[in-house]
């Protein structure tokens, strides 16, 4: 009975550790992907804030313009042929938001630090991505998977980074407006 009990408990957790793997090789971002950014002034209560409620209009904006694409090439093409018209949209956001600080809105390839989500670990490098950095963008960052859609949506506990995944941002908008 003990033998029969041993080989049970070694079965599942061999089953419970595949199923972790399998779903940390499910969470991977694609190499052929693009993202956003959104880099704040600097780590004050006032500028987080409004990096997300910028992050938000930003990813809904881009969102639309992205929802029936079904390649990474169509997703660049979409946002290389509409990056005045994303511009324009940023800064009508950030004039309604009563934002009087400067910001940077670039689309290429940009370098993205080394993050870990759980024991996720993204590498830094550089990847294609829209890249919002408002005034001296020394605070966090905020990002996003535009293509295929992800986000990566961060909850504070206890000073752990966490994350959520998630295909809408559903939650942050009825969270700030």
């Amino acid at each position: 009975m003990k033998k029969l009990l041993l080989i049970i408990l070694i079965i599942v957790t061999i089953i419970l550790y595949k199923n972790k793997q399998l779903e940390k090789q499910q969470l991977v971002i694609p190499n052929n992907s693009i993202r956003l950014r959104v880099l704040a002034n600097s780590n004050s209560k006032a500028d987080q804030d409004m990096k997300i409620k910028l992050t938000l209009e930003a990813h809904s904006i881009i969102n639309e313009l992205l929802k029936d694409v079904d390649s990474k090439e169509e997703a660049d093409y979409i946002i290389r042929n509409n990056i005045t018209n994303i511009n324009e949209k940023i800064k009508n956001k950030l004039s309604n938001l009563n934002y009087n600080g400067t910001y940077y809105l670039s689309y290429g390839n940009t370098f993205f630090p080394e993050k870990r989500y759980d024991d996720i670990i993204y590498n830094k490098g550089y990847y294609d991505s829209i890249l919002i950095t408002l005034g001296k963008g020394e605070g966090k960052n905020w990002w996003c998977v535009l293509f295929p859609p992800l986000c990566l949506m961060e909850t504070q506990k206890d000073n752990v980074d966490k994350v959520e995944y998630k295909f809408f941002i559903k939650d942050m908008i009825n969270k700030y407006f």
